[in-house]
């Protein structure tokens, strides 16, 4: 079902399984709270994740998904310390634990950790569109434009596809006062998005590209 789209179905499935005592409750638990992740129901996910991990404490993929709960909901102290202990390792979660790490420290404006963090993810094996946006918004927050630049460009060229990457690359330029780049970036990012999904925000960067454009062309008429 979650691999059809369907993702209220695959909730009620793994529901069911945790309900009906299989065995496997940590696994359904787990499957569950990451598939909530993805939803962005982020509170909710937390208890399941935090259910699966009392019941085996050596999961892992549930300590990292737990982590991601604790980030997104503000936690950052709390984030950091499940963090800590799987990036230190060199099993398959390191890359990805230190991938959140550095959103972590993004969060808290500590961007010369969190470039540390995706170096790390990279040196691990980490690669594709994700890892070098977030590497841009590190350079970016640190004030290396150049080398932010490059990273938000080396994402594009990896997965052209890769929304995000125009989203971050338009709110940078826009900062930058590179007002017709950010246009061109932010109609990219409204292209390649489904506008029905919540978190992409379309209503609010839609209405930013109008009125960027009505500023543009005050601007002009003014000139």
């Amino acid at each position: 079902a979650s691999e059809d789209g369907d993702w209220i179905a695959a909730t009620e499935y793994l529901k069911a399984a945790v309900n009906s005592g299989t065995g496997f409750d940590d696994e359904a638990l787990t499957h569950l709270g990451i598939l909530l992740v993805s939803r962005g129901r982020f509170s909710e996910a937390k208890d399941y994740l935090g259910r699966a991990r009392a019941l085996n404490d050596e999961n892992r993929r549930a300590q990292l998904f737990y982590a991601v709960c604790q980030r997104e909901l503000g936690l950052y102290e709390e984030a950091m310390r499940e963090l800590d202990p799987l990036v230190r390792t060199t099993g398959p979660l390191a890359a990805q634990a230190s991938i959140e790490m550095a959103r972590v420290h993004l969060a808290v404006n500590d961007p010369a950790r969190a470039m540390q963090s995706v170096q790390q993810a990279i040196e691990l094996g980490a690669t594709g569109a994700a890892v070098y946006t977030l590497q841009g918004r590190a350079h970016a927050r640190a004030g290396e434009h150049a080398a932010a630049r490059d990273a938000f460009r080396r994402a594009m060229q990896i997965d052209a596809g890769y929304a995000p990457a125009y989203l971050e690359f338009g709110l940078y330029s826009l900062q930058q006062g590179a007002m017709s780049e950010a246009i061109e970036q932010f109609e990219r990012y409204l292209q390649l998005i489904d506008p029905e999904i919540e978190d992409a925000r379309a209503d609010e960067v839609r209405t930013l590209v109008a009125q960027l454009k009505e500023t543009a062309g005050a601007t002009q008429g003014a000139t």
